[in-house]
């Protein structure tokens, strides 16, 4: 979850750069898509990551990390049907 979260942050953090590449061009287009179809997105991603990375710290090692990941995954497969 940890390496997850990273990765969110690094696609965050380059997602920024490039918006402030096309803002430096002055390319609106670019910048309107970046903020309009992958800004938020990543950031609602990064906060619910930090969020279980913060609840998997709390459990701590052991059978209660196994239980609340499979809590997390019926979860997601909730939010999708």
């Amino acid at each position: 979850m940890e390496l997850a979260l990273s990765l969110e942050k690094l696609t965050n953090e380059k997602l920024l750069n490039l918006h402030s590449v096309a803002e430096r061009n002055h390319d609106v287009q670019l910048t309107d898509f970046i903020e309009g179809e992958f800004v938020a997105e990543q950031v609602d991603a990064i906060k619910k990551i930090s969020e279980y990375v913060a609840q998997l710290r709390r459990v701590g090692k052991g059978h209660g990390s196994g239980t609340l990941i499979r809590c997390f995954s019926m979860r997601e497969w909730e939010a999708i049907a």
